[in-house]
């Protein structure tokens, strides 16, 4: 969770803001 603090704060929109927090954190799978 440490690497991932973006995430965190966006928890109510993840899908939202998830195209553009996975690419960032580098989940693309």
């Amino acid at each position: 969770m440490s690497t991932v603090p973006p995430p965190a704060p966006t928890g109510p929109a993840p899908a939202t803001t998830g195209a553009h927090v996975w690419p960032v954190s580098g989940r693309t799978g």
